[in-house]
């Protein structure tokens, strides 16, 4: 007998015997002493998260620390956590620019470009409702020689997954979401 069997069957005893000795039945309820149920107070985000650059950096870019949207730490990647962001101003017909974007996404935890290496060497960890859209790792965002940035996304075409880049001055709408950690 496991300990809830065991427990089940304690609290049948005792309610049998009460049963059988008073004209009013004891509850087991009348036994436990009331508790206050205690409450964590919400840990707040730290105004800077420093983090490290991600482990692959596109060929003539770079990364840079104060390019980088403030998220919570995200201290190991599950990926049965992932799940799809959009903005307010990305449903329906709307449209939003990248850098208006990378400011709405400020402290939500988004995906870095390691999740999106370790998806395209295990395609099968990704979720087939991901495919007609393009995913966007806003985990890291990146510098190319001019210094516009860039962010990397996720998509499916021709049979298979492949990821490329778009420029935060282009527009994200309802076909661009970002891979974030369900709380």
């Amino acid at each position: 007998m496991n300990r809830v069997d065991t427990l089940v069957a304690k609290c049948y005893e005792f309610r049998m015997r009460s049963l059988r000795t008073s004209k009013k039945p004891m509850r087991l309820a009348d036994l436990v002493r009331p508790h206050k149920v205690l409450v964590p107070e919400p840990v707040p985000v730290p105004a800077i998260v420093a983090r490290t650059p991600p482990r692959c950096i596109p060929d003539g870019c770079s990364w840079h620390q104060e390019d980088q949207i403030n998220r919570p730490p995200i201290p190991t990647f599950d990926p049965t956590k992932m799940r799809l962001y959009l903005s307010p101003l990305q449903e329906g017909n709307g449209r939003i620019t990248g850098y208006e974007l990378r400011v709405d996404l400020e402290g939500v935890p988004v995906l870095g470009t390691d999740a999106l290496d370790r998806l395209l060497a295990e395609p099968l960890l990704i979720p087939d409702y991901w495919k007609g859209k393009w995913v966007f790792f806003w985990g890291d965002v990146f510098r190319d020689a001019d210094g516009d940035l860039f962010v990397r996304f996720l998509y499916w075409f021709d049979g298979r997954w492949k990821w490329n880049y778009s420029w935060l001055n282009g527009d994200w709408n309802l076909s661009h979401p970002a891979a974030v950690v369900a709380s």
